[in-house]
């Protein structure tokens, strides 16, 4: 349970949806205290508050949904997940790419290349053809000379291979950051936007070179820093197996997160599987006796008896001093002994509790006349 909450929560942060995750918070807060308040009004509004709101966030993040459950697919039995694959390019490969975007910035030839990191792009590309070649800096040059027929589509690197080129991505609308560039900028932000990949664009019009990433886009000039760049998207998409740093950032890597998820699985725990639980609980009631006139009741046996409730451990939280309770008898006014036999009526039981049991199930009360 604590990794689904946590990974609900990755992917709130990574996506647009974060600000109104916290307004369902706070709201749910909201509804929990004025539920434990009693409002009625107040509790019917916001019932039929979430019944709505719950199928427009579906309609207002169906392509947020989607790939949330795009990424519970990759750890499906679908052999198309269940893929080799090596876990770190080596320099070479960066270099490869370094050097290929560099020199068609330097002869202005127009590229828009992709890094596919962790999550699903498939759904996002349109049109592509189906290449699988090893990367190679010919490869890459050759693909986006101005006489290759698909040499206006994105070309798709999965490790060392490319994997497809001449696809279409989505355009984005953030007029702010792409200002007067062009259709390719627009696409790899476009796509920056819906997932983890980084998007190389080489602009044909300016030879220069822009990083597009995280809803952000950046033009790099220095060589060095291009490098550094995808040397840090490729340990962030394709971390190292030693196991030392694995383990390390298994608990320091967005530890704000995992420690909120302890905190609300174990909150989860308590709320839907422990205190829902059925329980008994034992206690000692003492016996109130009513009596009419002068009649005085000398003594009784037993004066205190032994009952016992069932419930939910949260009806028995939430219930006033349980040891305050009494059971209220009146004898018939006769001289004497007499046995009163228990019947549940007698006995003050709770709301939401039921009687289970009383021990012993009879009082013997003696009532005499004053001298």
């Amino acid at each position: 349970m604590t990794v689904i909450v946590y990974s609900i929560l990755s992917w709130f942060r990574s996506t647009r949806a974060a600000f109104i995750f916290t307004g369902i918070v706070i709201a749910v807060g909201i509804y929990v205290v004025v539920r434990q308040l009693d409002l009625v009004l107040t509790v019917a509004v916001f019932e039929r508050f979430f019944a709505v709101i719950l199928i427009a966030l579906v309609v207002i993040f169906q392509e947020e949904l989607r790939g949330f459950f795009e990424r519970i697919a990759v750890w499906s039995f679908d052999s198309r997940f269940r893929q080799n694959k090596k876990l770190r390019p080596n320099r070479d490969e960066v270099e490869t790419i370094a050097r290929s975007v560099q020199d068609m910035a330097r002869k202005r030839i127009g590229a828009l290349i992709v890094l596919k990191g962790r999550d699903l792009i498939g759904r996002h590309l349109g049109g592509g053809i189906d290449l699988q070649g090893l990367l190679s800096e010919q490869l890459l040059m050759s693909l986006f000379d101005p006489h290759s027929i698909g040499h206006d589509g994105a070309a798709v690197i999965e490790g060392d291979r490319l994997v497809e080129f001449s696809c279409h991505l989505p355009l984005s609308k953030n007029i702010s950051k792409i200002k007067k560039s062009g259709t390719r900028h627009a696409a790899a932000l476009g796509l920056a936007e819906r997932c983890d990949a980084m998007c190389i664009v080489v602009s044909e019009e300016r030879g220069t070179i822009s990083i597009a990433r995280h809803n952000e886009i950046e033009v790099v000039q220095d060589p060095s820093r291009l490098s550094f760049i995808l040397e840090r998207f490729y340990r962030e998409t394709q971390p190292s197996t030693s196991r030392g740093p694995l383990i390390l950032s298994l608990f320091l890597h967005h530890w704000k997160e995992k420690l909120v998820s302890v905190i609300f699985s174990m909150f989860l725990w308590l709320w839907l599987v422990y205190m829902p639980q059925i329980i008994s609980y034992t206690i000692d009631m003492k016996v109130d006796m009513v009596v009419s006139g002068n009649w005085v009741v000398e003594s009784s046996n037993p004066e205190t008896l032994k009952v016992t409730f069932q419930g939910t451990r949260s009806a028995f939280l939430f219930q006033p001093s349980m040891h305050d309770l009494s059971i209220t008898l009146t004898p018939e006014m006769h001289r004497g002994n007499q046995v009163i036999n228990i019947q549940p009526n007698m006995v003050s039981v709770p709301d939401e509790l039921t009687l289970q049991n009383i021990s012993p199930d009879a009082v013997t009360v003696n009532l005499k006349m004053p001298e």
